[in-house]
């Protein structure tokens, strides 16, 4: 078993595969796989594999270091397994303790410095099975002997030299991609899946009014992209990436980038751009509104992204900190983990996830389940909470009376947020639904009472500062609703946002604002499968609704209200990629992108 670190492990299998060869063992290979140290930090590391041998004796965990602290340890594990634990200095300062679990067959190495009073940390935990491995006929990596038995296995040790994730990326797809096919079939297949999602994304949009949606983002390397998408239906497309690096996220820069891709983007695929959202930060607020000045776009921010800032506001992020830390604790650390998996009633720890931004509170109520759990877990092995600094923070955390209160005083803040932005982030909610569920929200922190009015004052002031008049409209002429909850001051907005944008039709939504609309809104609610913009069509012809309004209504009524369902999207690329997402031409439909 070899351990290396520093990309030291492709070296020592090139030499091992060299050896064994010399030997007679013809049929050696190299295989790669992919660690996953954290989320968004994948590694690349190299195994020597010699198929159809059979191994018999002692297993030792050899520990060569890094190429910048080189070391040769040889760390006899079968005495780990036999004595329970054995102590190995790793250097002049720190010294390792690998210790074995019969209870998990799982191994532990623990370090500490030389210091008086150093306290042993868990380093990492593994199993046997993580190093010991029966290789099938087509084993699940690839085979690089290509690399090792040629000049490529240099070229290769230069540019680790460089540390150019870009080099390296271009250098695999080059030679032998990640994807684990050779000789150009994988970037075959890309090419195909993207010239059939290109086609399949065309014939959806053609023809169309769709939403074009602008958000910053970074991939695994964290370098910065800027995604465009557009929205119909309920549906996303990502149709292009563009790589920002080396400038500044000016307003003037993206608004640049903004207005060079409408037009191809309309072109690409025979739509037509009607609305444009964006997160709701200082420089896209003022992008928006440079590219919307001389158009007839509806530009507005991202309502979920607000019920995000909101959430903010409302509960301190030290709370959640806190929470997250014991739940990677009772996730990662086996012993932890099997202890709570043994408890009936129990439940996994839930992190929160990047691209769902009311994943938090799923984080605080499983903690608030499962306190008493992780008490009585603690209770019943103190040796083991006594022993390493990490251990006794789970503990004193865990035993904090007043954070378990702040936690439970944080879900009742959170709670309603979460309803809201589960309700936002539909793929069948509208601006007119969005008002709606922000109406609620208020609602419901007004009917809490005292304990509330901090929140209520804080949901206040977002919704009022984010609102833009548009909403209002659509609020109004959207027959579920009709603008029935909307203040005096909403309406005047939203007639003033008519007469600014539209004046040839004020004067019909002034006359439509003061009829009795009660009738035709039992008839819509009635058809419950009747789209909004088919129902008022409809009412126009018979007289009920003004056929002028119609034609705005068709263009309000299918704005996204959200980026999520492209956050989301930009989340599951650039984690699960392995390569730089602005790379991956099948994630990528619009082929004229700077990518």
């Amino acid at each position: 078993m070899l351990l290396g670190q520093g990309g030291i492990c492709l070296t020592l299998s090139y030499m091992l595969i060299a050896l064994l060869e010399h030997l007679g063992f013809s049929d050696c290979y190299m295989g790669m796989g992919m660690i996953r140290t954290k989320p968004g930090m994948e590694m690349l590391h190299f195994i020597a594999f010699i198929p159809n041998v059979d191994f018999e004796g002692d297993l030792w965990l050899i520990d060569p270091g890094t190429l910048l602290a080189p070391i040769f340890h040889a760390v006899p594990l079968h005495k780990v397994k036999q004595l329970g634990s054995v102590y190995m200095p790793r250097s002049s300062f720190v010294v390792n303790k690998f210790t074995y679990s019969p209870e998990q067959n799982s191994y532990f190495r623990f370090y500490k410095l030389m210091d008086e009073g150093a306290e042993f940390n868990v380093f990492y935990d593994f199993t046997e099975e993580n190093y010991t491995m029966e290789c099938e006929e087509l084993p699940d990596v690839m085979d690089y002997s290509r690399v090792a038995r040629n000049r490529l296995l240099f070229e290769y040790i230069e540019l680790k030299k460089k540390k150019s994730d870009k080099d390296l990326v271009a250098f695999w797809e080059k030679n032998l991609l990640l994807t684990g096919y050779v000789e150009g079939k994988a970037r075959r297949i890309l090419d195909e899946v993207h010239t059939e999602l290109k086609e399949t994304a065309r014939n959806k949009l053609e023809g169309q009014k769709v939403t074009l949606t602008v958000d910053g983002w970074s991939n695994v390397s964290n370098d910065p992209l800027l995604g465009l998408g557009i929205s119909y239906m309920g549906k996303p497309y990502l149709v292009g990436t563009v790589d920002t690096s080396g400038n500044s996220h000016t307003s003037t820069y993206l608004a640049s980038i903004v207005e060079k891709e409408i037009p191809l983007i309309e072109n690409e695929f025979k739509c037509k751009i009607v609305g444009l959202v964006t997160d709701n930060a200082s420089n896209m607020n003022l992008m928006r509104s440079i590219v919307v000045k001389d158009s007839t776009i509806i530009a507005y921010g991202c309502g979920a992204h607000q019920l995000n800032l909101l959430a903010k506001d409302v509960y301190p992020d030290s709370i959640v900190k806190k929470i997250i830390e014991i739940a990677k604790f009772f996730r990662n650390v086996h012993l932890a983990k099997s202890w709570l998996e043994s408890i009936q009633g129990a439940t996994k720890p839930v992190l929160p996830s990047e691209v769902r931004w009311n994943s938090a509170l799923n984080t605080l109520e499983w903690y608030t389940r499962n306190w008493q759990n992780l008490k009585n877990i603690i209770s019943d092995h103190s040796d083991f909470f006594e022993c390493g600094s990490t251990n006794k923070a789970v503990k004193k955390t865990v035993n904090d009376l007043v954070l378990y209160k702040n936690v439970d005083d944080a879900i009742s803040a959170l709670s309603p947020i979460s309803q809201s932005l589960n309700g936002i982030q539909s793929d069948s909610c509208t601006l007119a639904d969005a008002v709606d569920h922000w109406k609620k929200l208020l609602k419901k922190y007004r009917d809490k009472g005292v304990e509330a009015k901090d929140w209520l004052e804080a949901a206040e002031k977002r919704y009022n500062n984010s609102a833009p008049p548009v909403w209002f409209f659509s609020y109004a002429i959207h027959p579920r609703y009709f603008g029935k909850d909307l203040t005096p001051a909403e309406w005047t907005k939203s007639l003033e946002w008519v007469k600014e944008s539209f004046e040839p039709f004020y004067s019909d939504f002034m006359n439509f604002v003061g009829e009795d609309k009660s009738a035709m809104q039992s008839s819509y609610l009635a058809a419950p499968n009747c789209k909004p913009i088919n129902f008022l069509r409809t009412q126009s012809i018979c007289g009920k609704f003004p056929a002028n309004l119609c034609e705005i209504a068709s263009t309000v009524l299918i704005l996204v209200r959200v980026l999520s369902a492209f956050s989301a999207l930009w989340g599951m690329f650039t984690l699960s990629s392995g390569t730089a997402l602005a790379s991956t031409k099948c994630t990528n439909l619009h082929s004229d992108a700077d990518s």
